[in-house]
Order: structure tokens, then C-alpha cells, then sequence
């Protein structure tokens, strides 16, 4: 590598198409969060990628729900990227680097010659108020029925503040949350193609992820949680369900801790890196810094 700084060609990074081969998933790890070298030698890769290898779509270990705001930004530039980034929530990402990096993929889009425009996306499931108010969109158009039976039920995750405290409810209560979100997953699983004609198939495809953030979000923050590994399963299967949404020959750069992107732990739970190999195997090729 010549640099660590964006903006200085990419003849250096040749060597990149070779181990990144026909990968599908491009995942970027990183020892520590917030190291300024480690960013930007990401964001020169992400550059790469795109522009010779045909990646479409970029997504982080951020909020699925607020980082939403984001692929706006990317698409249509309406919006402040800086404040954008900082509304997902995650110090991690609140720098200079990634606003940077960001402002790179909205001058990609604004390119005429670029018919295929980039998306940003997040993958974690933390924050599950703006989740809340999706789905109820969502219902409003397949099935008001379920929405009025369910919002009273959701109301300890429906904003930011009692959520942060879903954990100090008693097992009754949560479990309450519970059932209410796995009726959600279910509805939107079970009824694809009728809810894909009202909802579009990126609207039902949203939704669907929406849902199931709010069931994760229950499932990891129970009294009774017994799975250390429900974020990083989550991350990956939002992350799968993104490239079903995409399309099949969709492509995505991924960026984490490498504690997510490792395909295995030296010891203790899952991955999310291992989760996405036993789907993609050679598909996925995963880089640690």
C-alpha cells in the first residue's frame, strides 16, 4: 500500500482482485473502532471495489432502522450526512472518516455515467423504536387488524427511552413484548407474495427486516436470554436478507469489529462472519485489520 488516504489512485490495490475473486461479500473487520488509518485504508478499499468490481451496496455494523436515513442521503442527497451518521446512534462511526466516505458514495450516485447507484444499509439490531414505526406503516397498507392488536404490546420498545430499560421489566412483561414481535416475523413471512403487490418488493422486503430487528432486539435483551450469540445472527441474517432484496447478483462490502467478521471464534459464540460463511462459503472473502 502506497496510503492510508483516500483520493490517491487505486493501482496499489490491484492485488485486491485477486483474493476478492467472484466474492459476493466483501467483509472489512477492524481491531479497534474509531482508528483513523484502519478507516480510511477501508474506505480506499470500498472505492476498489465499486469501481472495478462491481460492488453496489455498503453496509455496517449500525442500526438497520436509522442507517436507512443514510442510504437516502446516498440516493437522493436530501439530508446531512454528518448528522445522519451520528443519529445511528453508535460513537464508533460518529468521525470524520466515515462522513468522508459517505460524502464519496453520494458524489458516485450523482455521476450520470453510474446507472447502477451505491446503497448504504446497517445490519445491527440495537435500536428498535424507529422499527416500530416501520412496521406500522407497513400494516396500515396489508393488515390494520394485526397493528391494533399488537401496538398496545409494543409500546416498552416503541422509543428510545423504554427500550434502554426493556431489560429491568419483569419476565411477564417481556414476554408479552415477545409474542407480540414473533406474530409480526411470522405475518411477514407467511404472506409474502400477496403484501409484495401493496408494498412493493423493497417495502415488504424493509418491513420484513423491521420485524425482525424487534424480535431480535426482544430475544437478546430478555431476562431469560440464554444465546450470546443473537446480535451477530441477527447482523448476518440481515445482511443475507439485504442481498435477497438486492437482487441475485447483488454485491456488498460489509464493515465491523473484527469479532463480528471473523468466521471463527477462538472460543465463545457465534459469529457473525462464521453465520455468513455456512450461507456463502467461498462467496464470502473477509479481510482483518
Amino acid at each position: 500500500l502506497t496510503t492510508a488516504e483516500p483520493g490517491h489512485g487505486m493501482d496499489d490495490l490491484e492485488p485486491l482482485r485477486a483474493v476478492v475473486g467472484g466474492a459476493r461479500v466483501v467483509s472489512l473487520g477492524e481491531a479497534t473502532h474509531g482508528t483513523r488509518e484502519f478507516f480510511q485504508v477501508k474506505h480506499r478499499m470500498l472505492e476498489f471495489l465499486v469501481e472495478k468490481m462491481g460492488f453496489r451496496s455498503f453496509a455496517i455494523e449500525g442500526s438497520f432502522p436509522e442507517a436507512l436515513a443514510l442510504d437516502s442521503y446516498v440516493r437522493t442527497g436530501k439530508g446531512d450526512p454528518g448528522a445522519a451518521v451520528a443519529a445511528m446512534g453508535f460513537w464508533t462511526w460518529d468521525t470524520e472518516e466515515i462522513v468522508a466516505m459517505v460524502r464519496w458514495l453520494r458524489r458516485y450516485n450523482e455521476d450520470a455515467a453510474h446507472k447502477e447507484k451505491l446503497r448504504f444499509f446497517g445490519v445491527d439490531m440495537q435500536m428498535p423504536a424507529d422499527s416500530v414505526r416501520a412496521v406500522a406503516a407497513a400494516l396500515a397498507g396489508i393488515d390494520r387488524k394485526l397493528w391494533a392488536e399488537v401496538a398496545a404490546s409494543l409500546q416498552p420498545i416503541d422509543d428510545g427511552w423504554t427500550s434502554a430499560s426493556f431489560q429491568e421489566l419483569s419476565n411477564a412483561e417481556q414476554a408479552v413484548v415477545a409474542a407480540a414481535t414473533a406474530k409480526l416475523v411470522a405475518r411477514l413471512e407467511e404472506r409474502r407474495d400477496a403484501d409484495v403487490k401493496k408494498l412493493g418488493a423493497e417495502g415488504w422486503a424493509l418491513a420484513r427486516i423491521h420485524a425482525h430487528v424487534l424480535a431480535d432486539f426482544v430475544e437478546m435483551t430478555q431476562k431469560d436470554a440464554v444465546d450470546p450469540a443473537v446480535r451477530d445472527r441477527a447482523m448476518a441474517a440481515n445482511a443475507l436478507r439485504l442481498l435477497e432484496m438486492l437482487g441475485p447478483t447483488s454485491k456488498m462490502v460489509l464493515w465491523s469489529h473484527n469479532g463480528h467478521a471473523q468466521r471463527s471464534p477462538a472460543t465463545g459464540p457465534a459469529t457473525m462472519g462464521g453465520e455468513l460463511a455456512k450461507k456463502l462459503g467461498d462467496a464470502l472473502v473477509t479481510f482483518g485489520f
